[in-house]
């Protein structure tokens, strides 16, 4: 998806937010999205469960509309967050109960005990499976902004400072920038990277700042967007 195409949306789901009419559209128009989203949740789990599980992913739907802001990222990428928490909610208490279930049928307490373990490390399980795959989707939309300023993640990993010093360096540079609100809207809405108001407020060199930018840039999609897991690795 184009970072215009994506734009268009996040402007229509910020309209729709006043018409119910709208906003039945776009549940219309993103029904092949929904289902989409359901099908992928009914292979992971593996259960019969998909018209329960479509409503699930409808109500989120509707719920990312309401929430949505546009100044904190892209509409698609949240919505998947909000439907995954949603979904999450829904399947616990089942897989709860059937754990349960399967402790009755056996006889002995050392049998229900080990039913129980094998239940918590079969939860625990599904629970890093489902991380990993979040980190994955954040990975994939990160690379996605990052491409929209000419950034590519070897890129981005060529740039990343590996002494503590540089590192400390640039991280004050991200804090003091990310205080000022006119740069932050310059970087967010206009899409540019002001070097000389950058200069300005920290006394670096042009050069220094232009060194810096692709991990100064790259923290700032993070920071900005809905990223749960990467933005564990931002020092703001």
């Amino acid at each position: 998806m184009s970072v215009a195409l994506a734009t268009d949306i996040d402007t229509r789901v910020v309209e729709a937010k006043a018409s119910s009419d709208a906003i039945g559209k776009l549940i219309i128009e993103f029904e092949p999205f929904m289902q989409g989203v359901t099908s992928k949740y009914c292979q992971q789990f593996s259960f019969g469960l998909r018209d329960e599980l479509y409503s699930v992913v409808l109500v989120a739907f509707y719920e990312a509309i309401q929430k949505f802001e546009a100044q904190k990222g892209h509409f698609l990428p949240f919505s998947k967050q909000v439907i995954h928490a949603r979904v999450i909610d829904y399947m616990r208490p089942i897989m709860r109960n059937m754990g349960r279930t399967i402790a009755v049928d056996y006889q002995s307490t050392e049998k229900q005990s080990t039913d129980t373990a094998l239940y918590e490390v079969s939860t625990s399980k599904y629970i890093d499976e489902q991380v990993s795959i979040n980190v994955q989707d954040e990975i994939e939309q990160f690379a996605f902004e990052l491409s929209s300023w000419g950034i590519s993640i070897t890129e981005l990993s060529k740039n990343t400072p590996k002494h503590k010093k540089l590192v400390k360096s640039y991280r004050d540079v991200i804090k003091l920038i990310y205080e000022d609100k006119n740069i932050v809207d310059t970087i967010r809405y206009k899409h540019y990277y002001p070097r000389k108001e950058i200069q300005r407020l920290t006394g670096l060199s042009l050069k220094k700042i232009e060194h810096s930018r692709t991990y100064v840039l790259a923290s700032f999609i993070i920071l900005m967007g809905d990223y749960e897991y990467l933005s564990e690795y931002v020092p703001v």
